[in-house]
């Protein structure tokens, strides 16, 4: 299943967003994850092709696996077996009886609490092809979003209300 009460959300940062407005936005007072958004805000954009920076905004430790999905059908790089077994309310005890648990966390990456991770992005076979992040807590998946090469993205879990707005827009 996925993220059945709706309390969780993933938020492309501007390209141009300060280090300290990112931040800021959380609340985030880390020198592990100011250290880590500044090597990131620093680092010339050829050396962030293929990657992503996640950070994880929740009190936490969060898994993401990055993914390819075709742009013409919407379906991932995935076979039938494993899709079924996703699916299935025991999945994931199939797959570990099924030795399957292992190479499945291979791709995952893991970001404690208040920490930023980056993330590398399967290789594309051609322009035909885009990236989603998942997003889990252990074996329970709890959102995915489009992911876009360089970009800076943020994991939130919501247990109180949230406003959405544009930039410069007033509260």
């Amino acid at each position: 299943g996925g993220d059945e009460a709706w309390q969780h959300v993933v938020y492309e940062h501007p390209r141009d967003a300060e280090t300290e407005t990112i931040l800021n936005q959380f609340q985030c007072h880390s020198w592990k994850a100011r250290e880590a958004l500044a090597t990131w805000s620093a680092m010339p954009p050829s050396k962030r092709r293929g990657c992503v920076l996640v950070h994880n905004a929740s009190v936490r430790r969060v898994m993401i696996k990055p993914n390819l999905v075709s742009c013409i059908d919407g379906q991932g790089e995935v076979n039938d077996w494993s899709a079924a077994l996703d699916h299935h309310p025991l999945g994931s005890v199939m797959k570990s009886a099924m030795m399957m648990g292992g190479e499945d966390n291979a791709d995952k990456v893991v970001i404690g609490a208040q920490r930023l991770a980056v993330v590398q992005l399967p290789p594309k076979p051609d322009t035909n092809w885009s990236w989603r992040g998942t997003f889990s807590y252990g074996d329970r998946k709890v959102g995915e979003c489009a992911l876009r090469e360089g970009g800076v993205f943020s994991f939130i879990c919501v247990d109180c209300g949230l406003r959405v707005g544009d930039r410069g827009e007033n509260p």
